[in-house]
């Protein structure tokens, strides 16, 4: 089994190097796109302000590639998903009534779901600090950053 989930390199250099190992390189992925990409037109204002907040950062770091528009947008829609999930769960509870009696309602389960999915998709964008510290930049050549070589 893997172990715990790598710390930022922003993190090592705050709180020290303790098993001094060497730190990551700083992650540098190019220009990315000149400019900030529309809203889709399928999201709602919870998918609207999500893709705000990603595009945002994402596009100040140089991450922002076409090829991702559609996976950014499912990652916005799950996100949309989710907070109605937690609308309803609020407002109407937990347990729902049926011909079986009283069960789970259905939108916790869409909750659970979709919080999942959105966990999953945050760790493939490092979107968290943990999954932050695996982001891998290209590759660059070892002349380029060393000036001894």
């Amino acid at each position: 089994m893997p172990g715990p989930a790598a710390k930022p390199r922003a993190m090592r250099l705050i709180e020290g190097n303790a098993a001094r190992r060497p730190l990551p390189p700083e992650v540098n992925f190019g220009k990315g796109l000149p400019s900030k990409p529309e809203h889709p037109d399928e999201l709602d204002a919870d998918g609207n302000w999500l893709w705000d907040q990603i595009i945002d950062q994402a596009k100040d770091a140089g991450l922002l590639k076409p090829i991702n528009a559609a996976a950014m947008e499912h990652v916005c829609q799950t996100f949309s998903r989710w907070r109605q999930a937690v609308r309803l769960r609020q407002a109407e509870g937990i347990m729902s009534e049926n011909s079986q009696g009283q069960v789970i309602a259905p939108w916790v389960k869409v909750e659970e779901s979709a919080g999942r999915e959105f966990r999953a998709w945050c760790k493939e964008f490092g979107l968290t600090p943990a999954a932050e510290a695996g982001l891998k930049g290209p590759e660059e050549d070892d002349a380029a950053g060393n000036p001894f070589a």
